[in-house]
């Protein structure tokens, strides 16, 4: 009879059960520097680590944004000032973040089946690494903001000192949305393709292209489902010279936890049947 010198991994589809979240979450912050080494290795991959590279990153949100001024000026009879095209830019860039993040977590799993297959490790490494490669990304995006927000006359105001708090609550729903939809991409792989469309339509339905101020109140009810809504809101106030409403900020903290929550939990309980899936 045949025998093997190292016992055989048999991968079984999961339960659905959730596995012990303290140990879990143990693994996944143990290996902290694997996903900060992987997210910089495919930004290298992508040559974002020279000047070029992230150049071309972020030229693709910018001329998006200046498209969209300049259909602004024609619906507004040449009326719109250079500080909208300053608050425009700044939008684009931030919902980029969570573009990025969806789009790169939706593929996440499928594209890192040798991995998977290869290697044991918590799978909510993947979709964490997408973000984080966004969130990068977005760092320089927003070194280039700040250069356009400085020539455009932009106002440093006390409001400005609440932006961590915001991009620190646009990741944790990045996260959330990430592990949510990486799972889904390891059912429906349309889902993948799909998403270039599905975030372009949730773009406009997100205070970026227009303003808060824009909205009919009817209009700006049935908006205020988005989830992103009460997080641009805020986004506009700040970047604008005002105070974010508290009313804004929490709403938008508890989507993210909802989220984050949501998600990891529905990615935690189907991961050990990716393997067989993909």
């Amino acid at each position: 009879m045949k025998t093997y010198d190292s016992p055989i991994q048999v991968f079984r589809p999961h339960t659905g059960r959730i596995p012990p979240l303290g140990r879990y979450l143990t693994s996944l912050w143990a290996r902290r520097k694997f996903i900060t080494t992987l997210a910089r290795t495919e930004l290298r991959a992508a040559h974002f680590n020279t000047i070029l590279g992230q150049f071309w990153t972020v030229l693709n949100p910018l001329m998006l944004a200046g498209v969209y001024f300049m259909l602004i000026q024609v619906l507004r009879g040449g009326r719109a000032g250079i500080d909208r095209f300053s608050l425009l830019v700044g939008c684009v860039f931030l919902f980029y973040f969570t573009r990025n993040s969806v789009q790169g977590g939706a593929k996440s799993i499928v594209g890192g089946s040798g991995l998977i297959l290869n290697t044991a490790f918590p799978r909510a490494l993947l979709p964490i690494t997408a973000v984080l490669e966004s969130f990068l990304q977005l760092v320089s995006a927003l070194v280039v903001y700040a250069a356009i927000f400085a020539a455009t006359g932009g106002r440093l105001t006390a409001g400005l000192a609440l932006l961590p708090l915001l991009v620190f609550i646009q990741a944790l729903f990045n996260i959330g949305a990430a592990l949510m939809v990486g799972t889904v991409g390891v059912y429906f792989r349309d889902i993948i393709s799909a998403l270039q469309y599905l975030t372009r339509i949730w773009l406009y339905a997100t205070p970026v292209i227009f303003t808060v101020n824009d909205l009919s109140p009817s209009l700006k009810a049935v908006l205020a489902w988005n989830p992103l809504f009460h997080l641009f809101s805020s986004y506009q106030a700040i970047l604008t010279g005002e105070s974010a409403r508290t009313q804004d900020v929490a709403i938008a903290a508890v989507w993210a936890v909802a989220f984050f929550v949501v998600g990891g939990l529905v990615f935690i309980s189907r991961e050990q049947d990716f393997a067989v899936r993909i």
